[in-house]
Protein backbone atom coordinates (compact mmCIF):
# COMPACT_ATOMS: atom_id res chain seq x y z
CA UNK A 1 0.00 0.00 0.00
CA UNK A 2 3.10 2.43 0.69
CA UNK A 3 4.68 1.77 -2.20
CA UNK A 4 1.56 2.41 -4.44
CA UNK A 5 0.93 5.56 -2.75
CA UNK A 6 4.48 6.64 -3.13
CA UNK A 7 4.11 5.91 -6.89
CA UNK A 8 0.90 7.65 -7.58
CA UNK A 9 2.67 10.78 -5.40
CA UNK A 10 5.16 10.40 -7.90
CA UNK A 11 3.43 9.98 -11.21
CA UNK A 12 1.57 13.03 -9.65
CA UNK A 13 4.08 15.10 -9.48
CA UNK A 14 5.51 14.03 -12.86
CA UNK A 15 2.86 15.42 -14.49
CA UNK A 16 2.52 18.49 -12.58
CA UNK A 17 6.20 19.55 -13.33
CA UNK A 18 5.19 18.77 -17.19
CA UNK A 19 2.18 20.10 -16.87
CA UNK A 20 4.59 23.69 -15.60
CA UNK A 21 7.07 22.83 -18.33
CA UNK A 22 3.95 23.27 -20.85
CA UNK A 23 3.00 26.56 -19.80
CA UNK A 24 6.05 28.42 -18.84
CA UNK A 25 7.62 29.84 -21.82
CA UNK A 26 11.06 28.55 -23.03
CA UNK A 27 14.04 31.28 -21.50
CA UNK A 28 16.51 29.37 -23.67
CA UNK A 29 17.16 29.03 -27.09
CA UNK A 30 20.34 26.68 -28.66
CA UNK A 31 21.98 26.98 -31.78
CA UNK A 32 24.06 25.39 -33.56
CA UNK A 33 26.58 27.31 -35.45
CA UNK A 34 24.86 26.01 -38.97
CA UNK A 35 21.39 26.63 -37.86
CA UNK A 36 22.66 29.98 -36.59
CA UNK A 37 23.91 30.72 -39.92
CA UNK A 38 21.08 29.79 -41.87
CA UNK A 39 18.89 31.83 -39.78
CA UNK A 40 21.01 34.74 -40.28
CA UNK A 41 20.74 34.14 -43.99
CA UNK A 42 16.87 33.72 -43.70
CA UNK A 43 16.25 36.88 -41.88
CA UNK A 44 18.78 39.20 -43.00
CA UNK A 45 17.51 42.94 -44.38
CA UNK A 46 20.08 43.05 -46.76
CA UNK A 47 20.10 40.01 -48.50
CA UNK A 48 16.33 40.40 -48.55
CA UNK A 49 17.14 43.54 -50.35
CA UNK A 50 19.44 41.78 -52.87
CA UNK A 51 16.90 39.05 -53.64
CA UNK A 52 14.59 41.97 -54.54
CA UNK A 53 17.17 43.57 -56.79
CA UNK A 54 17.53 40.13 -58.31
CA UNK A 55 13.62 40.30 -59.42
CA UNK A 56 14.19 43.79 -60.55
CA UNK A 57 16.96 42.84 -62.61
CA UNK A 58 14.64 39.85 -64.28
CA UNK A 59 12.38 42.25 -65.17
CA UNK A 60 14.60 44.72 -66.71
CA UNK A 61 15.70 41.33 -68.92
CA UNK A 62 12.03 40.90 -69.71
CA UNK A 63 11.72 43.50 -70.73
CA UNK A 64 14.11 43.76 -73.37
CA UNK A 65 12.56 41.17 -75.23
CA UNK A 66 9.39 43.00 -76.07
CA UNK A 67 10.94 45.08 -78.43
CA UNK A 68 10.18 41.88 -80.28
CA UNK A 69 7.02 40.96 -80.27
CA UNK A 70 4.32 41.70 -83.45
CA UNK A 71 1.86 44.29 -82.69
CA UNK A 72 -1.55 45.02 -84.32
CA UNK A 73 -2.70 48.02 -84.19
CA UNK A 74 -6.33 49.08 -84.78
CA UNK A 75 -7.79 52.22 -85.86
CA UNK A 76 -11.53 53.28 -86.57
CA UNK A 77 -12.30 56.44 -87.54
CA UNK A 78 -15.40 58.58 -88.48
CA UNK A 79 -15.74 62.19 -89.38
CA UNK A 80 -18.50 64.42 -90.11
CA UNK A 81 -17.98 67.86 -91.38
CA UNK A 82 -19.53 70.69 -93.68
CA UNK A 83 -17.76 73.31 -95.96
CA UNK A 84 -18.43 75.71 -98.64
CA UNK A 85 -17.89 74.78 -102.61
CA UNK A 86 -15.03 75.90 -104.05
CA UNK A 87 -15.32 74.62 -107.59
CA UNK A 88 -17.80 73.62 -110.27
CA UNK A 89 -17.22 69.24 -109.39
CA UNK A 90 -18.46 70.08 -105.92
CA UNK A 91 -21.27 72.32 -106.34
CA UNK A 92 -22.39 76.06 -107.43
CA UNK A 93 -20.62 78.83 -105.68
CA UNK A 94 -21.39 79.26 -101.83
CA UNK A 95 -23.23 76.19 -101.57
CA UNK A 96 -23.36 74.10 -98.54
CA UNK A 97 -20.99 70.72 -99.05
CA UNK A 98 -21.70 67.78 -96.45
CA UNK A 99 -18.63 64.81 -95.84
CA UNK A 100 -18.52 61.70 -94.11
CA UNK A 101 -15.80 59.05 -93.88
CA UNK A 102 -15.44 56.43 -91.72
CA UNK A 103 -12.20 54.59 -92.12
CA UNK A 104 -10.86 50.88 -90.15
CA UNK A 105 -7.40 50.39 -90.81
CA UNK A 106 -5.52 47.41 -89.03
CA UNK A 107 -1.19 46.77 -89.12
CA UNK A 108 0.45 43.95 -88.13
CA UNK A 109 4.32 44.55 -87.58
CA UNK A 110 7.10 43.16 -86.22
CA UNK A 111 10.80 44.25 -85.58
CA UNK A 112 13.35 41.53 -86.46
CA UNK A 113 17.18 40.94 -86.43
CA UNK A 114 19.80 41.68 -88.60
CA UNK A 115 18.06 45.65 -88.26
CA UNK A 116 15.10 44.03 -90.58
CA UNK A 117 11.39 45.35 -89.74
CA UNK A 118 8.18 44.55 -91.21
CA UNK A 119 4.89 45.61 -91.37
CA UNK A 120 1.32 44.32 -92.88
CA UNK A 121 -1.55 46.70 -93.45
CA UNK A 122 -5.32 46.81 -94.43
CA UNK A 123 -6.81 49.93 -94.71
CA UNK A 124 -10.43 50.40 -95.63
CA UNK A 125 -12.31 53.51 -95.87
CA UNK A 126 -16.08 55.04 -96.83
CA UNK A 127 -16.62 58.08 -97.97
CA UNK A 128 -20.25 59.92 -98.86
CA UNK A 129 -20.52 63.51 -99.64
CA UNK A 130 -23.57 65.59 -101.71
CA UNK A 131 -20.76 67.14 -103.78
CA UNK A 132 -22.23 67.91 -107.48
CA UNK A 133 -20.29 65.53 -109.10
CA UNK A 134 -20.44 62.93 -106.35
CA UNK A 135 -21.86 59.62 -107.29
CA UNK A 136 -22.94 58.50 -102.94
CA UNK A 137 -21.36 55.90 -100.89
CA UNK A 138 -17.57 54.97 -102.01
CA UNK A 139 -15.14 52.42 -100.79
CA UNK A 140 -11.89 51.87 -101.06
CA UNK A 141 -9.58 49.12 -99.60
CA UNK A 142 -5.70 48.50 -99.60
CA UNK A 143 -4.01 45.47 -98.48
CA UNK A 144 -0.19 46.81 -98.36
CA UNK A 145 2.58 44.94 -97.19
CA UNK A 146 6.36 47.14 -96.31
CA UNK A 147 9.62 46.70 -94.91
CA UNK A 148 12.90 48.56 -93.63
CA UNK A 149 16.13 47.23 -93.67
CA UNK A 150 19.21 49.06 -92.20
CA UNK A 151 22.11 48.72 -94.02
CA UNK A 152 25.09 50.43 -92.21
CA UNK A 153 23.83 52.07 -88.33
CA UNK A 154 21.74 49.21 -86.65
CA UNK A 155 22.70 46.64 -88.69
CA UNK A 156 24.62 43.64 -88.38
CA UNK A 157 24.82 39.61 -87.95
CA UNK A 158 26.28 40.18 -84.31
CA UNK A 159 23.22 39.97 -81.52
CA UNK A 160 24.92 41.54 -79.09
CA UNK A 161 24.80 44.95 -81.21
CA UNK A 162 21.41 44.70 -82.49
CA UNK A 163 19.68 43.39 -79.14
CA UNK A 164 22.70 45.40 -76.77
CA UNK A 165 19.96 46.29 -73.91
CA UNK A 166 18.86 42.83 -73.51
CA UNK A 167 22.56 41.53 -73.28
CA UNK A 168 23.80 44.00 -70.99
CA UNK A 169 19.88 43.44 -68.98
CA UNK A 170 21.42 39.69 -69.02
CA UNK A 171 24.56 40.79 -67.49
CA UNK A 172 22.84 42.98 -65.07
CA UNK A 173 20.88 40.38 -63.98
CA UNK A 174 24.43 38.17 -63.19
CA UNK A 175 25.96 41.24 -61.27
CA UNK A 176 22.95 41.26 -59.10
CA UNK A 177 23.27 37.67 -58.28
CA UNK A 178 26.97 37.95 -57.31
CA UNK A 179 26.25 40.79 -55.54
CA UNK A 180 24.14 38.63 -53.55
CA UNK A 181 26.48 35.90 -53.38
CA UNK A 182 28.94 38.51 -51.68
CA UNK A 183 26.38 39.85 -49.24
CA UNK A 184 25.90 36.47 -48.42
CA UNK A 185 29.18 36.13 -47.32
CA UNK A 186 30.21 39.34 -44.98
CA UNK A 187 26.66 37.85 -43.37
CA UNK A 188 28.15 34.42 -42.58
CA UNK A 189 31.45 35.83 -41.53
CA UNK A 190 29.66 38.41 -39.22
CA UNK A 191 27.28 35.62 -37.84
CA UNK A 192 29.88 32.91 -37.39
CA UNK A 193 32.28 35.59 -35.36
CA UNK A 194 29.58 37.00 -32.97
CA UNK A 195 28.87 33.08 -32.41
CA UNK A 196 32.15 32.71 -31.54
CA UNK A 197 32.63 35.62 -29.62
CA UNK A 198 29.64 34.04 -27.28
CA UNK A 199 30.83 31.01 -27.09
CA UNK A 200 34.22 32.15 -25.71
CA UNK A 201 32.52 34.38 -23.70
CA UNK A 202 30.40 31.64 -22.09
CA UNK A 203 34.08 29.62 -21.17
CA UNK A 204 35.88 32.74 -19.97
CA UNK A 205 32.87 32.82 -17.36
CA UNK A 206 33.41 29.15 -16.74
CA UNK A 207 37.10 29.82 -15.78
CA UNK A 208 36.11 32.97 -13.68
CA UNK A 209 33.33 30.73 -11.75
CA UNK A 210 36.17 28.36 -11.12
CA UNK A 211 38.53 30.57 -10.34
CA UNK A 212 36.17 32.04 -7.26
CA UNK A 213 35.44 28.22 -6.67
CA UNK A 214 39.14 28.01 -5.74
CA UNK A 215 39.27 31.06 -3.69
CA UNK A 216 36.41 30.33 -1.72
CA UNK A 217 37.90 26.66 -1.16
CA UNK A 218 40.99 27.87 -0.19
CA UNK A 219 38.98 30.36 2.56
CA UNK A 220 37.20 27.21 3.66
CA UNK A 221 41.22 25.13 4.48
CA UNK A 222 42.41 28.93 5.98
CA UNK A 223 39.65 28.92 7.89
CA UNK A 224 40.13 25.18 9.32
CA UNK A 225 43.86 26.05 9.66
CA UNK A 226 43.18 29.22 12.04
CA UNK A 227 40.56 26.94 14.06
CA UNK A 228 43.68 24.55 14.73
CA UNK A 229 46.29 26.94 15.28
CA UNK A 230 48.41 26.58 12.49
CA UNK A 231 47.24 30.17 10.03
CA UNK A 232 47.06 33.21 11.90
CA UNK A 233 44.08 35.35 11.70
CA UNK A 234 44.96 37.91 9.60
CA UNK A 235 45.72 35.39 6.70
CA UNK A 236 41.86 35.37 6.26
CA UNK A 237 41.71 38.86 5.16
CA UNK A 238 43.85 38.02 1.98
CA UNK A 239 41.38 35.30 0.98
CA UNK A 240 38.48 37.47 1.63
CA UNK A 241 39.88 40.00 -0.79
CA UNK A 242 40.87 37.41 -3.35
CA UNK A 243 37.05 36.44 -3.50
CA UNK A 244 35.69 40.06 -3.78
CA UNK A 245 38.23 40.32 -6.60
CA UNK A 246 36.63 37.10 -8.25
CA UNK A 247 33.61 38.49 -7.52
CA UNK A 248 33.63 41.47 -9.37
CA UNK A 249 35.67 39.68 -12.82
CA UNK A 250 32.38 37.12 -12.27
CA UNK A 251 30.50 40.54 -12.63
CA UNK A 252 32.03 41.55 -15.66
CA UNK A 253 31.84 38.22 -17.24
CA UNK A 254 28.47 38.01 -17.12
CA UNK A 255 27.89 41.27 -18.70
CA UNK A 256 30.19 40.19 -21.72
CA UNK A 257 28.17 37.25 -22.05
CA UNK A 258 24.93 39.42 -22.32
CA UNK A 259 26.82 41.53 -24.81
CA UNK A 260 27.80 38.64 -26.94
CA UNK A 261 24.09 37.31 -26.97
CA UNK A 262 23.07 40.56 -28.00
CA UNK A 263 25.66 41.28 -30.88
CA UNK A 264 24.31 37.54 -32.13
CA UNK A 265 20.68 38.59 -31.61
CA UNK A 266 21.30 41.42 -33.65
CA UNK A 267 23.24 39.82 -36.58
CA UNK A 268 20.52 36.86 -36.33
CA UNK A 269 17.73 39.54 -36.53
CA UNK A 270 15.77 37.73 -33.81
CA UNK A 271 12.32 39.11 -33.88
CA UNK A 272 11.92 40.85 -30.37
CA UNK A 273 10.06 38.66 -28.28
CA UNK A 274 13.51 36.27 -28.64
CA UNK A 275 15.60 39.40 -27.15
CA UNK A 276 14.62 38.10 -23.71
CA UNK A 277 15.43 34.43 -24.20
CA UNK A 278 19.10 33.31 -23.40
CA UNK A 279 20.92 31.84 -26.56
CA UNK A 280 23.17 28.42 -25.70
CA UNK A 281 25.08 27.47 -28.59
CA UNK A 282 25.56 23.81 -28.92
CA UNK A 283 29.12 23.59 -30.82
CA UNK A 284 32.22 23.99 -29.23
CA UNK A 285 36.09 25.82 -30.26
CA UNK A 286 37.78 22.89 -32.32
CA UNK A 287 40.72 23.96 -33.46
CA UNK A 288 40.95 22.41 -37.81
CA UNK A 289 44.32 22.48 -38.97
CA UNK A 290 44.54 23.57 -42.74
CA UNK A 291 47.29 22.87 -44.99
CA UNK A 292 48.26 26.00 -46.77
CA UNK A 293 49.32 26.66 -50.22
CA UNK A 294 49.32 30.26 -50.98
CA UNK A 295 49.42 29.54 -54.53
CA UNK A 296 46.76 26.89 -54.88
CA UNK A 297 44.66 28.89 -52.39
CA UNK A 298 44.70 31.99 -54.59
CA UNK A 299 44.08 30.26 -57.84
CA UNK A 300 41.14 28.89 -56.07
CA UNK A 301 39.91 32.47 -54.99
CA UNK A 302 40.55 34.09 -58.32
CA UNK A 303 38.36 31.41 -59.69
CA UNK A 304 35.41 31.36 -57.01
CA UNK A 305 35.26 34.89 -55.43
CA UNK A 306 31.86 36.58 -56.81
CA UNK A 307 33.42 39.98 -56.66
CA UNK A 308 36.07 39.10 -59.47
CA UNK A 309 33.31 37.48 -61.47
CA UNK A 310 31.37 40.40 -61.31
CA UNK A 311 34.22 42.42 -62.38
CA UNK A 312 34.46 40.07 -65.44
CA UNK A 313 30.83 40.38 -66.11
CA UNK A 314 30.53 44.27 -65.64
CA UNK A 315 33.84 44.15 -68.45
CA UNK A 316 31.83 42.14 -70.70
CA UNK A 317 28.93 44.64 -70.26
CA UNK A 318 30.98 47.28 -71.24
CA UNK A 319 32.48 45.63 -74.38
CA UNK A 320 29.01 45.15 -75.42
CA UNK A 321 28.31 48.67 -74.97
CA UNK A 322 31.41 49.52 -77.19
CA UNK A 323 30.50 47.59 -80.15
CA UNK A 324 27.22 49.47 -79.90
CA UNK A 325 28.65 52.70 -79.95
CA UNK A 326 30.99 51.85 -82.66
CA UNK A 327 28.02 50.56 -84.92
CA UNK A 328 26.72 53.97 -84.00
CA UNK A 329 29.47 55.85 -85.79
CA UNK A 330 28.05 55.20 -88.62
CA UNK A 331 25.84 56.92 -91.37
CA UNK A 332 22.27 55.89 -91.87
CA UNK A 333 21.55 54.47 -94.86
CA UNK A 334 18.02 52.21 -94.95
CA UNK A 335 15.79 50.62 -97.50
CA UNK A 336 12.77 50.67 -97.68
CA UNK A 337 9.47 49.24 -99.79
CA UNK A 338 6.69 47.94 -100.38
CA UNK A 339 3.71 46.15 -101.98
CA UNK A 340 0.41 47.18 -101.91
CA UNK A 341 -3.00 46.27 -103.64
CA UNK A 342 -5.76 48.50 -103.65
CA UNK A 343 -9.69 48.35 -105.04
CA UNK A 344 -12.93 50.60 -105.26
CA UNK A 345 -16.17 50.64 -105.56
CA UNK A 346 -18.38 53.14 -106.12
CA UNK A 347 -21.98 53.88 -107.41
CA UNK A 348 -22.87 53.49 -111.65
CA UNK A 349 -23.79 56.99 -112.67
CA UNK A 350 -26.09 57.22 -115.96
CA UNK A 351 -24.96 59.47 -119.09
CA UNK A 352 -26.11 60.60 -121.95
CA UNK A 353 -25.12 60.01 -125.56
CA UNK A 354 -22.30 62.00 -125.55
CA UNK A 355 -21.01 60.30 -122.10
CA UNK A 356 -21.88 62.94 -119.79
CA UNK A 357 -23.26 62.47 -116.21
CA UNK A 358 -27.27 62.72 -115.98
CA UNK A 359 -29.08 64.60 -113.92
CA UNK A 360 -32.47 64.82 -112.12
CA UNK A 361 -34.89 67.31 -111.44
CA UNK A 362 -32.81 68.66 -108.14
CA UNK A 363 -30.15 68.66 -110.14
CA UNK A 364 -28.49 65.47 -108.64
CA UNK A 365 -26.58 62.68 -110.54
CA UNK A 366 -29.06 59.80 -111.67
CA UNK A 367 -27.39 56.67 -110.02
CA UNK A 368 -28.61 53.36 -111.46
CA UNK A 369 -26.35 50.97 -109.89
CA UNK A 370 -25.11 51.53 -106.03
CA UNK A 371 -21.67 50.35 -104.97
CA UNK A 372 -21.07 47.44 -102.29
CA UNK A 373 -18.38 47.11 -100.01
CA UNK A 374 -17.89 43.31 -101.62
CA UNK A 375 -16.73 44.89 -104.80
CA UNK A 376 -13.74 46.95 -103.21
CA UNK A 377 -12.45 43.55 -101.49
CA UNK A 378 -12.86 41.15 -104.83
CA UNK A 379 -10.80 44.00 -106.74
CA UNK A 380 -7.88 43.39 -103.93
CA UNK A 381 -8.20 39.75 -103.70
CA UNK A 382 -7.86 39.51 -107.56
CA UNK A 383 -5.31 41.63 -107.83
CA UNK A 384 -6.71 44.21 -110.16
CA UNK A 385 -4.85 47.07 -109.19
CA UNK A 386 -1.12 46.50 -107.68
CA UNK A 387 1.56 48.80 -107.37
CA UNK A 388 5.12 48.90 -105.72
CA UNK A 389 7.44 51.10 -104.38
CA UNK A 390 10.85 50.95 -103.14
CA UNK A 391 13.08 54.17 -101.09
CA UNK A 392 16.94 54.31 -100.34
CA UNK A 393 17.66 56.70 -97.46
CA UNK A 394 20.90 58.26 -96.08
CA UNK A 395 20.97 60.29 -93.04
CA UNK A 396 24.84 61.62 -92.28
CA UNK A 397 25.68 63.90 -89.59
CA UNK A 398 29.37 65.19 -90.88
CA UNK A 399 30.78 65.66 -87.35
CA UNK A 400 28.74 63.26 -85.39
CA UNK A 401 30.00 64.36 -82.44
CA UNK A 402 27.27 63.07 -80.13
CA UNK A 403 28.27 59.29 -80.88
CA UNK A 404 32.13 59.76 -81.13
CA UNK A 405 31.69 61.59 -77.70
CA UNK A 406 29.22 58.18 -76.30
CA UNK A 407 32.67 56.64 -78.44
CA UNK A 408 34.88 57.95 -75.64
CA UNK A 409 33.25 57.28 -72.89
CA UNK A 410 32.43 53.69 -73.84
CA UNK A 411 36.38 53.57 -74.00
CA UNK A 412 36.85 54.68 -71.01
CA UNK A 413 33.74 53.12 -69.17
CA UNK A 414 35.81 49.53 -70.24
CA UNK A 415 39.27 50.78 -69.47
CA UNK A 416 37.58 51.75 -65.47
CA UNK A 417 36.26 48.19 -65.23
CA UNK A 418 39.81 47.13 -66.52
CA UNK A 419 41.39 48.58 -63.45
CA UNK A 420 38.77 47.89 -61.21
CA UNK A 421 39.21 44.21 -61.94
CA UNK A 422 43.16 44.13 -61.48
CA UNK A 423 42.36 45.91 -58.48
CA UNK A 424 40.42 43.35 -56.94
CA UNK A 425 42.53 40.76 -57.57
CA UNK A 426 45.39 42.34 -55.60
CA UNK A 427 42.78 42.95 -52.66
CA UNK A 428 42.02 38.68 -52.85
CA UNK A 429 45.41 38.14 -53.22
CA UNK A 430 46.47 40.43 -49.93
CA UNK A 431 43.11 38.62 -48.47
CA UNK A 432 44.24 35.35 -48.98
CA UNK A 433 47.50 36.10 -47.87
CA UNK A 434 46.58 37.69 -44.35
CA UNK A 435 44.47 34.77 -43.93
CA UNK A 436 46.97 32.66 -44.30
CA UNK A 437 49.35 34.15 -42.18
CA UNK A 438 46.98 34.83 -39.65
CA UNK A 439 45.65 30.94 -39.17
CA UNK A 440 49.67 30.19 -38.67
CA UNK A 441 50.40 32.92 -36.50
CA UNK A 442 47.27 31.99 -34.05
CA UNK A 443 48.04 27.96 -34.89
CA UNK A 444 51.27 28.85 -33.09
CA UNK A 445 49.51 31.24 -30.46
CA UNK A 446 47.30 28.17 -29.39
CA UNK A 447 50.30 26.15 -28.91
CA UNK A 448 52.35 28.49 -26.66
CA UNK A 449 49.11 29.12 -24.82
CA UNK A 450 48.70 25.45 -24.14
CA UNK A 451 52.07 25.67 -22.85
CA UNK A 452 51.92 28.31 -20.84
CA UNK A 453 48.70 27.15 -19.30
CA UNK A 454 50.50 23.54 -18.38
CA UNK A 455 53.16 25.01 -16.63
CA UNK A 456 50.81 27.89 -14.56
CA UNK A 457 48.81 24.58 -13.36
CA UNK A 458 52.10 22.56 -12.41
CA UNK A 459 53.31 25.89 -10.98
CA UNK A 460 49.95 26.34 -8.99
CA UNK A 461 49.82 22.30 -7.75
CA UNK A 462 53.39 23.12 -6.41
CA UNK A 463 52.60 26.54 -4.74
CA UNK A 464 48.99 24.96 -3.02
CA UNK A 465 51.62 22.16 -2.11
CA UNK A 466 54.31 24.73 -0.31
CA UNK A 467 51.26 26.46 1.13
CA UNK A 468 50.11 23.15 3.09
CA UNK A 469 54.01 22.64 4.03
CA UNK A 470 53.41 26.12 5.94
CA UNK A 471 56.24 27.03 3.25
CA UNK A 472 53.91 29.72 1.01
CA UNK A 473 51.54 31.91 2.08
CA UNK A 474 48.10 32.55 0.98
CA UNK A 475 48.82 35.75 -1.39
CA UNK A 476 51.44 33.38 -3.34
CA UNK A 477 48.00 30.71 -3.87
CA UNK A 478 45.92 33.06 -4.86
CA UNK A 479 48.34 34.83 -7.51
CA UNK A 480 48.90 31.64 -9.05
CA UNK A 481 45.16 30.62 -9.31
CA UNK A 482 44.82 34.21 -10.91
CA UNK A 483 47.53 33.51 -13.49
CA UNK A 484 46.12 29.75 -14.16
CA UNK A 485 42.70 31.79 -14.45
CA UNK A 486 44.79 34.46 -17.02
CA UNK A 487 46.13 31.70 -18.92
CA UNK A 488 42.82 29.78 -19.85
CA UNK A 489 41.63 32.81 -20.92
CA UNK A 490 44.59 33.68 -23.02
CA UNK A 491 44.29 30.30 -24.38
CA UNK A 492 40.69 31.24 -25.31
CA UNK A 493 41.54 34.44 -27.31
CA UNK A 494 43.95 32.15 -29.10
CA UNK A 495 41.41 29.61 -30.09
CA UNK A 496 38.55 32.05 -31.19
CA UNK A 497 41.10 34.03 -33.11
CA UNK A 498 42.00 30.90 -35.30
CA UNK A 499 38.00 29.95 -35.40
CA UNK A 500 37.86 33.66 -36.93
CA UNK A 501 40.85 33.62 -38.68
CA UNK A 502 39.38 30.32 -40.84
CA UNK A 503 36.18 32.08 -41.10
CA UNK A 504 38.32 34.82 -42.77
CA UNK A 505 40.20 32.47 -44.82
CA UNK A 506 37.31 30.34 -46.75
CA UNK A 507 35.96 34.10 -47.58
CA UNK A 508 38.86 34.58 -48.83
CA UNK A 509 38.90 31.31 -51.15
CA UNK A 510 34.90 32.13 -51.80
CA UNK A 511 34.20 28.79 -50.08
CA UNK A 512 31.85 30.32 -47.05
CA UNK A 513 28.93 29.87 -47.69
CA UNK A 514 29.98 25.70 -49.65
CA UNK A 515 31.78 24.64 -46.27
CA UNK A 516 28.71 26.01 -44.09
CA UNK A 517 26.58 24.60 -46.05
CA UNK A 518 24.34 27.37 -47.00
CA UNK A 519 21.23 27.05 -49.01
CA UNK A 520 20.75 30.43 -50.76
CA UNK A 521 17.79 29.13 -52.90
Amino acid sequence: MTQRKSLSIGLAALFACAAVSAQTPLTQKEYSLEEALQVAIERNLDIELQRVNIEASNISLQQTRTAYEPVVTNTTQTQTFDQEATNRNQGVSGQAISVETIDFNTTLSKQEDFGFSWQAQFNNNLRDSNEFFSLGETYTSTLSFGFEQKLLKGFSFDGEILRNNEFVARGNLEISEYDLQIQVANVLQQAENAYWDLVVALEKLDVTKQSLELAKQLYEQNKVKIEVGTLAPIELVNTEATIATREQELVASENAVRAAEDTLKKVLNLPPEDWTKTIKPRDRLVIEEIDLDFQKDLESAWSNRPELRKNNRQMENATLTKKLRRNELMPELNLTGGYFISGASAPVGATDEFGNPLLNENGELVVLEQSAYTDAIDKVSGFDFPGWRLALNLTWNPQNKQAKLNMAQANLDLRQREVEREQTKVNIMEEVRSANRELESNLKSIAANEKALKFRQENLKAEVQKFQNGLSTNYRVSEEQREVAAAESSLLEAKVSYMKAMVSYYKALGQLAKKRRINLN
